[in-house]
């Protein structure tokens, strides 16, 4: 069920995703033992427009009671009237080791690209630490409201490399090394309302006018039994982007639907 969720959020949410927030690909409370998904889906448009959109995805997650380790790869070309119109592709490899119940050491590697943002290369080498602020996973209801306040808050601090190839008039080629501070929490708000934010906020330590800032925030209303409606907001902001052509922010506001089973 979680799975199901987890893969239809992605193909919600990646497409506008140009800083990628790895956040929303975290499971919780996994089984031990090693599990895999491949999801592929086309799209053929003809008509007004005529266009042919390709996605794929990919994920492997292995548990065990002293590692939490995962991979996931998504692609997407789109193409229409002879022209490509978008074709990106990102994969992100992460390793976590519980210290103690309330803190976590990991590491993670990622590589992407984005024909759209000029982007043909952009590969991170990182480690980070992740804090449990607070878990609460039993329902706990007030007798006045019967509000349930399950839910999760989680904060992470890390560092990574960074490497970016630019392609613009002149090839450009960035080396660097950048902080990054992530906020994350899952609140249970109603029986039937689930609302989910993370956050990013990454900087160059060297140069600290260079940095980024991303939000990605949903609303989940059951409908009816496994059948979901889903909201989502994505902002994202760079102080410089790759290029003077790219605006500095991007703002998405997406609706869809999921079915767990």
């Amino acid at each position: 069920m979680k799975l199901v969720y987890s893969l239809l959020y992605v193909f919600i949410t990646f497409p506008l995703m140009a800083q990628v927030n790895t956040e929303v690909f975290r499971k919780s409370n996994q089984p031990n033992g090693f599990d895999g998904t491949i999801a592929l889906s086309s799209q053929l448009n003809s008509g007004n427009s005529k266009f042919v959109n390709l996605r794929s995805t990919i994920r492997f997650d292995y548990t065990s009671d002293g590692n939490n380790t995962f991979l996931i790869s998504n692609y997407e070309r789109v193409s229409g009237n002879n022209a490509l119109v978008s074709n990106r592709g990102f994969a992100h490899l992460r390793t976590s080791f519980p210290l103690t119940s309330y803190f976590d050491a990991e590491a993670f590697v990622q590589k992407e690209f984005n024909d759209f943002i000029l982007l043909k290369d952009r590969q991170l080498y990182g480690v980070s630490g992740r804090f449990c602020v607070f878990n609460q996973q039993t329902d706990s209801i007030t007798s006045k409201t019967e509000t349930i306040t399950r839910g999760n808050l989680f904060i992470g601090q890390g560092a990574f490399y960074e490497k970016e190839f630019i392609d613009i008039e002149i090839d450009t080629i960035t080396k660097i090394f950048r902080s990054t501070t992530s906020l994350t929490s899952v609140i249970q708000l109603r029986e039937y309302v689930q609302f989910t934010v993370s956050s990013y906020f990454q900087f160059d330590v060297i140069r600290l006018s260079d940095y980024r800032i991303l939000l990605n925030s949903s609303l989940q209303f059951e409908l009816i039994k496994n059948l979901n409606f889903i909201v989502g907001i994505l902002y994202r902001y760079d102080n410089e982007p790759p290029s003077v052509s790219l605006r500095p922010f991007d703002f998405s506001l997406t609706n869809g639907v999921s079915y767990t089973f």
